[in-house]
């Protein structure tokens, strides 16, 4: 009979991406080991069983009784004749990293837990097991600089460690420790990259997200736009990214502040000339690489025919022709035709036999189609058509699941 994890040790589930997989969440010695707990928690959430190794100097700064409570009772300190430092997970992660650690682990040092840990997966990596280790360095500024620091980790990236660098806080001197949706979003993301080449420094992107209003302005103040918060095409990206792929994001402005900080491409536009021309840069840049390109963003569909290079007056009545704009979608087709193109449209008032229809005469330009009426946006209700089959999709993890599945096919 499983055993029955105590209903205090137990955590609400956020998701079953990380369900069978085994994680080994190395703690050095840092006051940054602190958060451990927190990221042992938010992987839990994700339904992964993680074993905690802590070294002996961690546990200065954190509680051995807080790990078992955090990892429902899995913490290996010391070696024993149980084995536990020959690895048989998935994936090997140390945060925060400290600098003695990262050494120690260059040079084939073993003399505790966890580096004995480390040195078994950079073993079975020459077996060509493809086992991730990722690395979440945490230091003040001055170890950072190390020249024996920068020596190893050239070593252990040649031996396709990754690293996580921190930014230095701002008057401190420190780089400190990602946040916690930071560390588990690369987690998630290289619990499910086996496909990728882990030798390739960045990874290329492999999927191209617009998101976001796109305006034209009237004057230097005003402009015309279409409905859209950006929140689609931004969760669809994040979902992605937690499921192995490799967006290359492009938002408005207005969302850089908000923009999740693990996606590492990302691009802005300020309005309908911006947003064509970053849109045919990145596609001409990426278009080896991209095995699909997605247009969430509302491109306003309306330009005035003359813009003004001022301010218009609201002191009184105005009269103003607008214009339409060229379809950008449909030039970016025509110049890229062997990238395959996910596209969105947003209605009013259409019945299912409206939307099949739709859909069918879309379905003659692009790859795939996914309409959704303005009622629904709410509910996260859209209708997905490829010239294959039409599925109706409730929620954004379901979409990304679809979109996954595109870049797999479009990837063989």
């Amino acid at each position: 009979m499983a055993k029955q994890i105590n209903q205090d040790l137990q955590v609400a589930f956020k998701s079953s991406l990380l369900k069978g997989k085994e994680i080994a969440l190395g703690v050095s010695g840092s006051i940054s080991a602190i958060e451990s707990v927190k990221i042992i928690r938010e992987l839990r959430r994700h339904q992964a069983k993680v074993t905690i190794f802590p070294t002996l100097s961690s546990l200065q700064f954190i509680t051995e009784q807080s790990l078992k409570w955090a990892g429902a009772g899995n913490v290996v300190r010391d070696l024993s004749g149980q084995s536990e430092h020959i690895f048989s997970g998935d994936l090997l992660v140390i945060a925060p990293a400290s600098l003695n650690v990262i050494n120690k682990i260059a040079h084939g040092i073993c003399d505790d837990a966890l580096t004995t840990l480390a040195q078994s997966v950079l073993g079975l990596n020459q077996l060509k097991k493809k086992i991730p280790l990722l690395f979440f360095p945490a230091m003040h500024l001055s170890l950072a600089n190390n020249p024996f620091l920068k020596e190893n980790l050239e070593k252990l990236t040649k031996l396709s460690c990754r690293f996580f660098m921190p930014k230095t806080a701002k008057l401190e001197d420190k780089m400190k420790l990602p946040d916690v949706t930071y560390i588990s979003a690369k987690i998630l993301h290289h619990s499910h990259d086996s496909k990728r080449d882990k030798n390739e420094k960045p990874p290329k992107p492999n999927l191209f997200i617009t998101t976001g209003a796109v305006p034209s302005y009237i004057d230097e103040v005003r402009f015309l736009s279409n409905l859209s918060s950006g929140k689609t095409g931004m969760e669809l990206a994040k979902n992605c990214f937690y499921r192995g792929e490799n967006p290359l994001v492009l938002a408005p402005e207005s969302l850089r502040e908000a923009a999740p900080s693990f996606i590492e491409e990302l691009s802005y536009y300020l309005d309908y000339s911006d947003y064509f021309a970053k849109c045919l840069a990145s596609l001409r840049e990426n278009a080896a690489n991209l095995k699909l390109a997605i247009f969430t963003a509302a491109v306003s569909d309306f330009h005035l025919a003359k813009k003004n290079s001022n301010k218009i007056s609201s002191k009184k009545s105005q009269t103003l022709t607008i214009e339409p704009n060229e379809k950008i979608i449909a030039k970016l087709k025509s110049e890229f035709p062997e990238i395959p193109f996910l596209v969105f449209k947003l209605e009013i008032n259409l019945s299912l036999h409206e939307i099949k229809s739709l859909a069918e005469n879309m379905l003659k330009n692009y790859d795939y189609v996914i309409v959704n009426l303005k009622k629904d946006l709410p509910h996260f209700k859209k209708y997905f058509f490829s010239k294959k089959e039409m599925k109706v999709i409730h929620s954004p993890e379901e979409l990304a699941n679809i979109v996954v599945g595109l870049v797999n096919e479009n990837d063989e």
